[in-house]
């Protein structure tokens, strides 16, 4: 027989450590924020055209090329920077457009004008170097980079994900600790493990609802429940 859920119960374990959901997910959206926070500027991409005239044999390696250091080192000398290929690689992207042998190249760059000239650059670096390499002549630069779109970087979606993240980590935290708590909260638990029937329960003293009684005196305190004992010999 399939168990039941207890939506009440599950609900329950949750408040009952509302304090560590609500720490861990603040935790981790505090997190996301600082991470993205360096990020949240704008950046610019540069587009050009490069016609490379192939029967589509050559295609994957020729677009792969324009990633490759041997383009990329002499596209940085050009420009006389310091970057390096695997820096320079992470802004390049040519595409292809679709039935055509158009190549479409894209450099991004917190610079706008330094988008410009890098994508120039290596443009110019590829078609040089790529009929010293792949013995491929059949390249012509069709259109010279020219300023596409600006970007703007928003944290809110990195926020949000770690966020998210921080919410289902605390509540299988939460979960977690509670199987591993073997401590009797409910009558209903008490029966199950005792199998007898809970006759009565003392309820929960404090110094507020405790009796007052100068011949009185409280002797003992467990586990959050007040056991109050009397000397009447006093």
């Amino acid at each position: 027989m399939e168990k039941e859920i207890d939506l009440k119960k599950l609900f329950n374990v949750l408040l009952l450590r509302k304090w560590l959901l609500v720490s861990v997910t603040f935790l981790f959206a505090a997190t996301g924020y600082f991470l993205s926070a360096p990020q949240d500027t704008a950046y610019y991409s540069a587009t050009g055209k490069v016609l490379i005239k192939d029967d589509g044999k050559l295609t994957g390696t020729l677009l792969a090329m324009f990633n490759e250091p041997v383009i990329l080192k002499e596209a940085a000398a050009k420009l006389k920077l310091k970057d390096s290929p695997e820096t320079l690689s992470s802004q390049v992207s040519a595409v292809q457009k679709e039935n055509s042998q158009i190549v479409y190249v894209t450099v991004t760059d917190y610079n706008k004008n330094l988008a410009i000239q890098k994508a120039n650059a290596v443009m110019e670096a590829y078609q040089d170097n790529i009929p010293k390499v792949l013995n491929f002549n059949q390249i012509k630069i069709l259109d010279p980079a020219k300023y596409s779109q600006e970007i703007t970087s928003s944290p809110m979606k990195t926020i949000f994900l770690f966020t998210a993240i921080g919410l289902i980590l605390s509540i299988g935290l939460i979960f977690l600790l509670d199987s591993l708590d073997s401590s009797i909260r409910t009558e209903h638990e008490a029966e199950q493990i005792l199998e007898m029937a809970v006759l009565g329960s003392i309820a929960k003293a404090n110094r507020r609802n405790a009796p007052i009684n100068k011949k009185s005196k409280l002797n003992a305190i467990v586990r959050g429940e007040s056991v109050a004992g009397y000397d009447e010999s006093l």
